[in-house]
């Protein structure tokens, strides 16, 4: 038995000082291949800092300095030590048969540091040396589809799927293209991919996204049968409920609309999206009090939601409670929101709280001087507390984002 062999032996019966003198005879004593073995199985399995030793003992032997660069940069991007890793690739030349594998070693770990520009250039070195190599369109396809460049993804999957590969580094390509043609507006396209992937095996998420894709090309009626099949599979698939009543609300069928939401929420008590779609549903069909009463169950899972707050201050505001109304904004004081900061705004001046009314409208005004209704309101309380030259300011500055029309800007003008 070699000493590399007793090393992995001894780590395997938890004895890592054995081991570790193990791999230091295994370095003096084991032919070279003995040593790339148990190199490969010590970074495998997690012994970064033994692997290290090792590879930094190979970088002394004749023909082997090249590949434990490339190693212990490997090991040293899992430690974290992306600057020490850098440095390790940079000793591996462009003459180096090992030179490729660095190109992608510092595609990754600049991708993972946000350097996507960096990361695309060195995967298209790598590519122009090798305009073959499959893992190399793999990760450009990958890369591309990271950061949102779905066009030129679809592009490299379809390549890779035109040579026959179905599945690529566990991803499954199908389910890859179809995703890809439904985000640059194939949606037929997808379809077509859905629906094979579905003849081989039936997945929950494929027959949402199919569903998905279905209400994309306003084709409600495909969508449903889809999302009934969804549901009898899996009642606790939570978000195929909003889908199924948004696609009845498109064909009309707003009872079933509604039944759908609740049959949600007999499945999922917590989820403040299915509450908020059945509160929109009940306040479409004029039934405020439900409305009411799911905004507020909205409210009490998700205090930060600016949708239920303001539409719960509408109602109050409807039934001549404005002091209700703006109290119901206010409940949050953490809230940021510019337009729940104009609408407070807008309520401390109609309860001539006129000194609150301007801290907000000066709060929101940054956010909106784009806003013309906003811009309307603020400009008139301005005028009428007789803020001249304020107003004048606010305007000037909103006319020089250069987002106002011609007459939008005579009109506000006008009005100092």
């Amino acid at each position: 038995m070699s000493f590399a062999e007793k090393a992995v032996q001894a780590f395997e019966n938890q004895d890592v000082e054995k081991a570790v003198e193990f791999i230091q005879s295994s370095i003096e004593q084991d032919p070279l291949y003995k040593l790339e073995e148990l190199g490969e199985w010590l970074f495998m399995s997690g012994y970064l800092v033994e692997a290290r030793l090792l590879y930094e003992a190979l970088q002394n032997r004749d023909g082997y300095q090249e590949e434990s660069n490339l190693r212990l940069a490997e090991i040293a991007i899992e430690e974290g030590k992306d600057n020490e890793a850098l440095e390790e690739l940079e000793h591996i030349g462009t003459n180096s048969p090992y030179y490729v594998q660095s190109l992608l070693v510092a595609a990754d770990l600049y991708q993972t540091q946000g350097l996507f520009e960096v990361s695309e250039e060195k995967l298209k070195e790598a590519r122009e040396l090798l305009p073959d190599e499959p893992v190399i369109l793999f990760a450009l396809a990958e890369l591309h589809y990271t950061i949102g460049r779905y066009g030129q993804s679809l592009r490299e999957y379809e390549q890779l799927f035109s040579k026959g590969m179905t599945e690529f580094a566990g991803v499954d390509l199908s389910l890859r293209l179809a995703e890809l043609n439904s985000l640059t507006g194939r949606f037929d396209e997808a379809i077509a991919f859905y629906k094979k992937i579905l003849k081989k095996e039936e997945s929950l998420n494929v027959l949402f996204q199919l569903a998905v894709t279905y209400l994309q090309l306003n084709d409600p009626a495909s969508a449903i049968p889809y999302l009934i099949h969804l549901k009898e599979a899996d009642p606790y698939y939570v978000s195929l409920y909003p889908l199924l009543a948004e696609a009845y609300e498109m064909t009309g069928e707003k009872k079933l609309s509604l039944d759908a939401l609740e049959e949600g929420l007999s499945a999922d008590q917590t989820n403040p999206g299915l509450f908020l779609s059945a509160a929109r549903l009940y306040l479409k069909s004029g039934q405020k009090e439900s409305a009411k009463e799911y905004f507020e169950k909205v409210l009490s899972l998700q205090p930060e939601n600016e949708e239920a707050r303001l539409a719960l201050s509408e109602l109050a505001e409807e039934e001549t409670d404005p002091e209700e109304a703006l109290a119901i904004l206010s409940s949050n004081e953490g809230e940021a929101d510019p337009l729940i900061l104009w609408r407070r705004a807008a309520m401390h001046e109609e309860l001539e709280e006129y000194k609150e009314a301007g801290e907000l409208y000066e709060k929101a005004a940054p956010f909106l001087l784009s806003n013309d209704l906003f811009l309307n309101d603020y400009l008139l309380f301005l005028r009428d507390e007789g803020k001249w030259e304020q107003a004048e300011k606010i305007l000037k500055k909103a006319i020089s984002k250069g987002q106002l029309s011609q007459e939008n800007q005579l009109f506000l003008g006008s009005l100092i």
